[in-house]
């Protein structure tokens, strides 16, 4: 049974683990929100999009960090639930958190590809070796 999984499958693993990823996030950090700074759950959202990224690569870390910020925005930052941010630091918390969400699963997914490659290449060169070894054994 082959165990690679194709793009598509990996993307929507990746986007499943984000959704997931958020709505724990929520039900786990919601309660807290009054006594905690926004900074907070930018950082446990921030892990959940480089899980995201790992799992599904570039294109899931994308779809996660939007889903991750808004959730942020509307959960988070006051007034709770609009797409308005009140306080200055609370603008720059969630445009640093967009920025880097995005510069890290982009990291993330070039590094998922290059690993395939990887492998992909070791596995070309071990057919190869194979081939030469039963040449020179002929």
């Amino acid at each position: 049974m082959d165990t690679v999984a194709t793009p598509g499958r990996a993307i929507a693993r990746g986007i499943a683990v984000g959704v997931v990823g958020i709505g724990l996030t929520l039900l786990l950090l919601l309660p807290f929100r009054d006594r905690l700074a926004s900074a907070t759950p930018a950082l446990v959202l921030m892990l959940v999009v480089v899980a995201a990224a790992i799992v599904g690569g570039t294109a899931a870390s994308v779809v996660t960090a939007a889903g991750a910020a808004l959730a942020l925005n509307l959960a988070f930052i006051e007034p709770y639930g609009a797409l308005a941010v009140k306080a200055a630091d609370e603008v720059i918390t969630l445009v640093a958190f967009v920025v880097v969400a995005l510069v890290v699963g982009q990291l993330i997914g070039r590094l998922a590809r290059r690993r395939v490659e990887v492998r992909e290449r070791q596995a070309e060169l071990a057919d190869r070796a194979g081939v030469t070894q039963s040449v020179v054994s002929d």
